[in-house]
């Protein structure tokens, strides 16, 4: 993993395996490996929005149960791409979450337990782009651990510059998490 700035070891272990996935409407989750497209499944409808590839988009709802890492260290869950709107909870706590479906972003897991429940849920209403993009958790999912200091991703942080009446410039950096 790189960063905009190193300033910690990462360790990446691969979460992919082990997710189940339950969609508007249903009762009983499905055993998935993500990635996984939720709407992909469902087939096509010709009524449903030529935006989406006559693919309904369902609200859907992931979820895994895992145990405590027996490690020390700070430890998250990056995912590199779940669309869209997604919110992300650990044990019933919302940790964080994406609007959009095409930047990763990391969540912390504070406070973790013997056994933890975290869940994501999706959102996708269409039209929500020009072409089928599908709905769930489309690319993979990290569990990090961090010793040392923190990393910043290159995607939370955003530099822009002023120029002023005197010639000089003004600089401002924005930090998100």
């Amino acid at each position: 993993m790189t960063g905009f700035f190193l300033l910690a070891a990462a360790t990446l272990l691969s979460f992919n395996d082990g997710w189940e996935v339950r969609c508007e409407g249903e009762t009983d989750w499905t055993r998935v490996t993500v990635p996984h497209d939720a709407a992909f499944d469902r087939g096509y409808d010709r009524n449903a929005s030529w935006f989406h590839g006559f693919a309904h988009s369902p609200t859907s709802t992931y979820r895994k149960v895992f145990a405590q890492p027996a490690d020390g260290g700070r430890w998250s869950v990056r995912f590199d791409g779940v669309y869209m709107d997604s919110r992300v909870t650990l044990n019933g706590r919302a940790v964080g979450g994406r609007a959009y479906g095409y930047l990763p972003f990391e969540v912390p897991l504070d406070g973790l337990r013997e056994t933890n429940v975290l869940e994501v849920v999706c959102r996708a209403p269409t039209p929500n782009t020009r072409w089928y993009a599908g709905c769930g958790i489309l690319r993979d999912v990290w569990l990090v651990r961090r010793t040392g200091a923190y990393t910043l991703e290159p995607e939370d942080v955003a530099v822009t510059t002023e120029l002023l009446a005197d010639g000089s410039a003004r600089v401002r950096v924005a930090v998100d998490g």
